[in-house]
């Protein structure tokens, strides 16, 4: 089933927070119960449901990702860029699990972080 503009907002089983998804062009195969990007995808990590955020979102830019609708993890094998509170990063290849809230990056990783004020060292 070919999707266009797709949002999706995966909830944490709390229901305060949720997983934003977000493709121009995506595929759904029912049977397999996955959902796979080939271009530009944004998610954007615990995002508040029902209040301003209060500190800078986790995002990561990739294409290529594969979501998993029984499980909710989404995985890519390309490039990836991210951005949280404290700086920004890359790597090739990522795996994301919402049920653990981890970020597994593959090969090639780089975390750039920025101090938390003007007198702490980056």
């Amino acid at each position: 089933m070919g999707l266009e503009k797709v949002r999706l907002h995966l909830f944490h089983k709390q229901g305060v927070l949720f997983d934003r998804v977000e493709s121009q062009f995506a595929t759904f195969d029912p049977a397999e119960g996955k959902m796979y990007s080939e271009g530009e995808v944004l998610i954007t990590l615990a995002v508040p449901s029902d209040a301003p955020q209060a500190h800078r979102l986790v995002s990561i830019r990739t294409s290529g990702l594969t979501i998993d609708r029984k499980t909710g993890t989404a995985s890519t094998d390309r490039a990836a860029d991210f951005t949280f509170a404290n700086g920004t990063g890359k790597c090739v290849g990522a795996v994301y699990d919402p049920n653990t809230k981890e970020l597994q990056m593959r090969s090639s990783v780089e975390l750039n972080l920025v101090a938390r004020g003007p007198m702490a060292s980056p």
